[in-house]
């Protein structure tokens, strides 16, 4: 079942799956909790769980970004276990974000993916049923 982060509850075995289920995602867990934190009971915010019989499977993390002049949804985060994957759990995601995104009259949503050694991404799913356009790409570098 989907539903909205609303407490901090879910917050432990969130980052689990979140760490086993995402190489990219390399924060420490207290910073993780910080993160997930600041974004429950913000309503610029939006963090979804896929949680069956206590068990989560899934979450997406977007909020609310000024990009070019305009606000738009930022989707921060994404992570699917590869079993809910095939369930189209990414799907639902999208959708409840493009709800959220109406009721909130935001128009466009920029969605970050993690871009494997061939160059590919695990959305392509969401390239092609919501038409998102490749406009920019994120560099990552630590401060020296």
């Amino acid at each position: 079942m989907i539903y909205k982060l609303k407490d901090k509850r879910a917050t432990p075995d969130l980052i689990k799956m979140i760490k086993a289920n995402d190489k990219f995602i390399t924060l420490p867990s207290s910073d993780a909790t910080k993160y997930i934190a600041s974004g429950i009971g913000n309503p610029n915010a939006l963090i979804l769980i896929d949680e069956v019989e206590g068990s989560i499977f899934g979450f997406v993390y977007a909020t609310i970004e000024e990009w070019n002049g305009e606000d738009v949804c930022f989707v921060q985060s994404c992570v699917i276990t590869p079993d809910r994957e095939k369930l189209n759990t990414g799907t639902m995601f999208l959708d409840k974000v493009n709800d959220w995104c109406r009721a909130k009259d935001i128009g466009r949503i920029l969605f970050s993916c993690n871009i494997d050694e061939k160059g590919k991404t695990r959305a392509n799913a969401f390239e092609k049923k919501y038409k998102f356009d490749k406009v920019a790409m994120i560099l990552s570098k630590k401060v020296d």
